[in-house]
C-alpha cells in the first residue's frame, strides 16, 4: 500500500495503524535538517488523513492523499521505489524491509539517477556490500 495503513479489528473493535513510519517526535526535526522535516510532515499528513477517515469514513486512501496535499504525488513515487529497491535486495517485490536494511526506506530511490546507479551496482554484485 502507498501508505502503510492497516485497518484491524480485535474484538468488535476497529482501529488503524501507520506501519513503518517513524515516530512523528520534535526530537527528529529539531535539528531541522530537511530530509527530517520532510519525513515528519509527511508522517503527520498521513495521521492527520487516518484521522480524517475515521470521522467521515470513504476511501481512506483518498483521505490521506487530501490530507498530504503537494506531497501525495511524491509519497505514491517514493512506495513505488521501495518496492524496486526490495526486488533489487531480495529479489521479491515487497514494499518490506529487512530489519538490517530499515534505513534504506527513506532514500531517494524514486529518483531515476538513484535508480540508475542502484541497478548499476547490483549489476555488478557490489549493492549488497554497499548498503
Amino acid at each position: 500500500a502507498t501508505h502503510d495503513i492497516s485497518i484491524m479489528s480485535i474484538g468488535g473493535k476497529r482501529f488503524v495503524v501507520l506501519e513503518h513510519a517513524p515516530h512523528p517526535s520534535w526530537h527528529l526535526v529539531r535539528g531541522r535538517e530537511s530530509k527530517a522535516v520532510r519525513i515528519f510532515k509527511e508522517t503527520m499528513c498521513t495521521l492527520n488523513g487516518m484521522r480524517r477517515w475515521c470521522a467521515v469514513g470513504g476511501d481512506i486512501g483518498a483521505c490521506v492523499d487530501v490530507a498530504l496535499g503537494d506531497l501525495a504525488q511524491l509519497v505514491a513515487e517514493r512506495a513505488i521505489a521501495r518496492t524496486f529497491v526490495t526486488e533489487l535486495l531480495y529479489g521479491v517485490r515487497t514494499d518490506r524491509f529487512e530489519p538490517r536494511h530499515a534505513h534504506l526506506r527513506h532514500m531517494d530511490a524514486h529518483k531515476p539517477e538513484v535508480q540508475a546507479l542502484m541497478t548499476k551496482w547490483h549489476g555488478a554484485s557490489v549493492l549488497h556490500s554497499i548498503l
